[in-house]
């Protein structure tokens, strides 16, 4: 078994306009030892304006000697004023893993931003605006690969009525190992069931995947269900005050 003791130790200090949490932690177990430390911090630069970042960093060694670290660190920003009709988030990943054992050295680095943009024409039409690009280095044993890959895609959606809604959308993701391009295109159709969900249902007639770029979790071919709920601090309370009524 991988029985295990652990000690770790967290913060939260919250002041006015800014935010940060931190974890440190180290495991001992039969098969493996890790330690690993988690920081965030996020602060309010403005009205609708917020800054956040994250650094997530873990080491491992096994038993067998094998060993494996992964460190990701990321900055976000999102702006979302109350009277604008533009909204925008995006984000900047780092990421680096590597693993070594008796027989092989492995090492994959990557940059990935991924940038999401909002136009609202009024209240019934708006069109979303999706880039993303990552450069991505592997080492094998002493090889080195590297590619540049880049995502442009666009999706409009139209409000028939205050619960029901329609969409199209189409993608385009670009690798600059070979010029290769493939294409994602396909419609939706989306439901709001209650306040704060929205529900859609959809079919790319074709399409690609890559994990790195958040657009392209709808992109596959085929159908697809999408499910969303925004919760905020007046869902929390009510969550509260359901949860305390039925106890």
């Amino acid at each position: 078994s991988d029985d295990f003791t652990a000690l770790s130790s967290g913060l939260t200090y919250k002041e006015l306009l800014w935010s940060g949490t931190g974890r440190a932690e180290y495991r001992i177990g039969e098969q493996e030892d890790k330690y690993g430390l988690l920081l965030g911090f996020y602060r309010q630069q403005g009205r609708g304006l917020g800054l956040a970042s994250t650094l997530s960093h873990f080491n491992s060694e096994r038993e067998n000697g094998s060993q494996r670290r992964d460190t990701d660190i990321s900055i976000s920003l999102g702006y979302r004023p109350i009277a604008g009709k533009w909204i925008v988030f995006d984000k900047l990943l780092m990421a680096d893993a590597r693993q070594r054992d008796s027989s092989s050295d492995t090492r994959s680095s990557k940059v990935v931003n991924n940038m999401a943009a909002n136009y609202l024409f009024d209240r019934r039409n708006q069109l979303a605006i999706n880039h993303g690009i990552k450069h991505v280095t592997d080492h094998f044993d002493g090889d080195k690969f590297s590619g540049i890959s880049q995502l442009l895609g666009f999706e409009y959606r139209h409000d028939l009525t205050h619960r029901w809604d329609v969409g199209t959308q189409a993608s385009m993701l670009h690798s600059a190992s070979g010029n290769n391009v493939v294409y994602s295109s396909g419609v939706s159709l989306g439901y709001n069931p209650m306040t704060n969900l929205w529900l859609s249902v959809g079919f790319n007639f074709d399409g690609f995947a890559d994990k790195d770029f958040t657009a392209a979790n709808f992109t596959a071919a085929g159908f697809y269900l999408k499910f969303r709920y925004a919760l905020d601090h007046f869902a929390a309370r009510r969550a509260m005050a359901w949860w305390e009524h039925k106890k």
